[in-house]
Parts: C-alpha cells; sequence; structure tokens
C-alpha cells in the first residue's frame, strides 16, 4: 500500500481533469497536452531509500507499452523524443531492492501523462472576402486540423488597403475553424485582412492578406458559423483609418469565386462583355458540379455588337436549368473574331463565380408564447426555432394582427429582420385590445420564406377576477314549500303522478 501511494507521486505536474490552458508547449486540457516539440520532459522524484530504478513506458496509439528508458536514484526526469506523431500516454513503475514491481506488470499500467504530438500545421482549405445580402462586407474561412480547437482558434489583424502594418481586428476577440465575420463598413472603406490560425499544438499558420470591401460581390457559402455585421473593433495608425484618404484599389475581384443564391432551378446568368467594335460572335456558359467536373451548358453563337460601333460593354444573358439542389461553379466565355476570351476549362479548376440552388423553404417552429406583467404592463416573450442551412443573417420578422378576417392587416413588431436568436419580448399596444394574432415569419439567402400564425391568439389580460360580497339578504321561501334541504334544492309537495 505505501509502495503504491509513493508511485503515484513520482510523476509529477498533474493538472485537475477539465481544466485547459497554454502553455509553452501547446494546450492542456485536464491531462492531455498537446506539442509540437520534438522533445518532451517527464520530471520524477525517488524519495524512497528501496527504490532503486524507475522505469519509463510509452503507449502509441493505443499499441502496447514499451520501454522507453530507465532511470536510477540522482535523475530527476525523463526526456523523450517523439519519434512520431500521435497520442503518447506515459505511465512508470517502479522497482524496489527486494525486486518487487510496482505496477507488478506491464498489464497493470495506466496512463499518468498524455501527450500528443503534433509537428503539422492547420491547412487552409479557404479564405475569401464576401458580402452578405445587405451589403455588409466580410471575411469566410475554412481551416482544417486533427486538434484544432472548436472556438479560439483565428485571430484576425488588417491594416487600411495597402497603408501601414498589420494589428489585431476586433481586439480579444478569437474565432472558430470554420466561420464568416462580418462589418459594417462605408462603401468606400477597403481593409486588408489576414487571418492566424492555431492549433491546440501551438502550430501556427498564416493566410494571405484579402481585400475586405461592400464592393467585392461575393456572397457567403453555406455550413459555416456566421457572425452578424457590426461595426469593426479598428484601431488605425494615423490618418488612414479616420480619413480614409487611400490609394486606389486597381482591382475589386474576389480571389476566390463570388456565391450567389437562386430559389429556382430554371434561372438565366447575365453578365456584361467589354468588346471592340467588331463586338463578338458567340458566348459560351460552363457549368462544374460540387467536384468541379465542367461541362458546356449554354451557348450564344448571335453575333453582337457595342452601340455606335465603338469599343463597350455588350450585355450577355445565358440560361441555365439544374436537376437539384446545390453549389454550381460557372465560366463565361466570349468568342469574337480572333477567338476565345479565355480557353475552355478543365475538371479541377476553379470557377469564376458560383450559384447555390436552394428551392428549399426554412423550417419554422413554434416553441411557445408566454405573457407576463412588467412595470410597462403586459409584455409578450415569443419564441421559435429556425433552421435552414442557408439562413439569411437576419432572418425572422415578427407581425400581430387584431382580428380574424381572412383579409386582416399585419401590422409589424420588429420594424426590420431580426437575428435569429429564438426569442423576442414585445410590449403589445393596449390601447387596441387585449386579443392579438401573431406571425412568425423566416427566410434565407435564397428569399425563400416560411410563415407561421401561432395557433390562437393571444390574451394579454392579465387581471386577476376579484370578489366582493355587498351584503346578505334573507331567503324568501315559496308558499307551500318546505325549506331548502342539504345542497340548497327547494322540495315542493306535490300529487303523486
Amino acid at each position: 500500500m505505501i509502495r503504491r501511494a509513493i508511485k503515484r507521486f513520482l510523476l509529477g505536474g498533474l493538472l485537475a481533469t477539465g481544466s485547459v490552458s497554454y502553455g509553452a508547449e501547446g494546450i492542456t486540457e485536464g491531462r492531455v497536452t498537446y506539442t509540437s516539440n520534438s522533445t518532451v520532459e517527464l520530471p520524477f522524484r525517488i524519495n524512497n531509500a528501496e527504490a532503486t530504478q524507475v522505469v519509463l513506458y510509452v503507449q502509441i496509439e493505443n499499441g502496447p507499452w514499451v520501454e522507453a528508458d530507465r532511470a536510477r536514484a540522482g535523475r530527476s526526469a525523463f526526456t523523450y523524443r517523439f519519434l512520431k506523431e500521435g497520442t503518447h500516454n506515459f505511465a512508470l513503475m517502479t522497482i524496489y531492492s527486494d525486486g518487487v514491481k510496482v505496477p507488478a506488470s506491464t498489464a497493470d499500467l495506466r496512463a499518468e501523462r498524455v501527450y500528443v504530438a503534433d509537428r503539422t500545421k492547420p491547412e487552409i482549405r479557404s479564405v475569401r472576402p464576401v458580402v452578405d445580402q445587405d451589403g455588409f462586407p466580410g471575411l469566410e474561412w475554412d481551416i482544417a486540423d486533427t486538434n484544432m480547437l472548436n472556438q479560439n482558434a483565428v485571430k484576425l489583424e488588417y491594416r487600411w488597403d495597402g497603408v501601414g502594418t498589420y494589428q489585431e481586428l476586433d481586439k480579444g476577440m478569437l474565432f472558430g475553424p470554420r466561420h464568416q465575420r462580418f462589418w459594417k463598413m462605408k462603401p468606400e472603406d477597403r481593409m486588408q485582412v489576414r487571418l492566424i490560425a492555431r492549433d491546440k499544438a501551438g502550430n501556427v499558420v498564416e493566410s494571405t492578406p484579402q481585400l475586405v470591401s461592400s464592393r467585392a460581390g461575393c456572397r457567403p457559402s453555406t455550413g459555416i458559423a456566421m457572425e452578424q455585421p457590426r461595426n469593426p473593433a479598428l484601431n488605425p495608425v494615423g490618418n488612414p483609418g479616420n480619413n480614409m484618404e487611400l490609394s486606389p484599389v486597381t482591382s475589386n475581384r474576389a480571389s476566390s469565386p463570388s456565391l450567389h443564391f437562386v430559389a429556382t432551378k430554371n434561372f438565366t446568368i447575365n453578365s456584361t462583355i467589354m468588346s471592340g467594335p467588331s463586338g463578338i460572335v458567340k458566348s459560351e456558359l460552363y457549368r462544374a458540379d460540387d467536384k468541379l467536373k465542367w461541362q458546356l451548358v449554354s451557348t450564344d453563337a448571335k453575333l453582337q455588337k457595342p452601340p455606335g460601333n465603338k469599343e463597350g460593354p455588350i450585355p450577355i444573358s445565358l440560361s441555365n436549368e439544374v436537376e437539384e439542389d446545390g453549389v454550381y461553379s460557372y465560366i463565361v466565355i466570349a468568342h469574337n473574331h480572333k477567338g476565345p476570351s479565355r480557353r475552355a476549362p478543365v475538371d479541377g479548376e476553379q470557377g469564376d463565380f458560383a450559384i447555390m440552388v436552394d428551392t428549399k423553404k426554412p423550417e419554422l417552429v413554434d416553441e411557445g408564447v408566454r405573457v407576463s406583467a412588467s412595470d410597462r404592463g403586459p409584455i409578450v416573450d415569443i419564441r421559435w426555432k429556425a433552421v435552414d442551412a442557408n439562413l439569411a443573417a437576419s432572418p425572422i420578422r415578427l407581425e400581430y394582427s387584431i382580428g380574424t378576417d381572412k383579409d386582416v392587416k399585419w401590422t409589424e413588431i420588429t420594424s426590420d429582420w431580426i437575428e435569429n436568436v429564438g426569442q423576442y419580448s414585445w410590449y403589445p399596444p393596449t390601447d387596441k385590445g387585449y386579443l392579438f394574432n401573431i406571425r412568425m415569419r423566416c427566410r434565407d439567402r435564397a428569399n425563400n420564406e416560411t410563415e407561421y400564425v401561432v395557433k390562437d391568439p393571444v390574451n394579454i389580460d392579465l387581471t386577476v377576477p376579484e370578489v366582493n360580497i355587498t351584503g346578505v339578504n334573507p331567503r324568501q321561501e315559496m308558499p307551500g314549500s318546505f325549506p331548502s334541504g342539504p345542497g340548497g334544492i327547494s322540495i315542493v309537495p306535490g300529487k303523486p303522478k
């Protein structure tokens, strides 16, 4: 018993289960430490004269326990070199002068320290500027790593376009590996934003800077965590952050395809082609699926010239129909007398723009309406649940009506579309009545809309009935009747039938 108690004390530095902290090596979660180092120091202490040796065992990825090192009295730490990445469990065996081992065999070993060796940097799958349907610019990213934090993995840095050094954007805020972040900016504002991602082991990767502007023209992807637009917490150096007198931007084309949403499987793509006076003889539309396998889907072989037989823009419209919902990439190629504007795309090549076809309406569930009292009168808590792969940035709108007519007029509860927070508190206009119908509306980025009218009108009358006794009058019996019996029933004599 004594030997076992000493054994448990030998490997020091254990952290309480559930604690999470960043150290020099990386993040520690409970007793699991993530590290990008090639070696690790494992301290121990021999405090019993009968203990002659301490043996260090390692178990890699739940494999067999293997002896890694031995130490006699006088040593205080093992140095272990990671030969491969992965999870390494460490345990000690103590050997005493009489030959007794604690624990008795490797079958009895239990991990006392756990290290995850990881020297692979996170992979930036994509990072690009986006603009939501309300015109707010932002940044979207997707970062992959085996040991990535779900939150607090990404830091954003910025500088005004081409001016000054990079500084922290949204100071003190960290984000998840798949995210969208939007800001409220003036149309003429442009800033370069880069992200710095760190995994649990402390491996760091930095993206190339992206130009963020409300004129970028990209649309956000789906299935990525999103922040609502807000004013950026900027701390610019000198004048550029205040008067925005910056060098002109040579191009506002996004580094990745812009994404547009449509609620139909049959649509027309409109574009403008700059042409010389001879015009264009043919335009082509290429489409690719999510695997970027390209095919020609539409051709317009009509000769078109710019107005006035001068160099200028030519509007082009090409129709396309798809069989199912999903994301499709597109490229438009124009031909003139000298040839095409570019070569035909090859499989695996990124498109110039993408379209998300989404014909499904959002799912909207009534989670209940509750009326309670407040200092300002009745307050109505409206609860809902909205689910959709492509919910709009502000997808919810609430309205009320009075009466039961089919042509009833709906009046806004919220003055505009609001965030999908799941609850809204409303002070109803008590001067208009006490029964209110409530309607919820939900939209997605393709403008599919679902509406739901709460089944029963909401009664905001919280008055509790109050009974006041105004007096007691003696009862007058009917002539020819007996006094009331039990329960207040009068008994009137009569002849049997």
